[in-house]
């Protein structure tokens, strides 16, 4: 749930024209998060 979430938000950031450097932020912090929690199952 939680990545298909990130997958739809990464996927928004790039449609949209105005997408600045701060979603761009937030995306790639989610994913750190994302792949810390991928690792800790794994």
């Amino acid at each position: 749930m939680r990545a298909k979430t990130l997958l739809q938000s990464g996927f928004h950031v790039k449609l949209t024209p105005m997408g600045s450097a701060l979603p761009l932020q937030s995306v790639a912090f989610s994913l750190q998060i994302g792949i810390r929690i991928f690792y800790k199952l794994f």
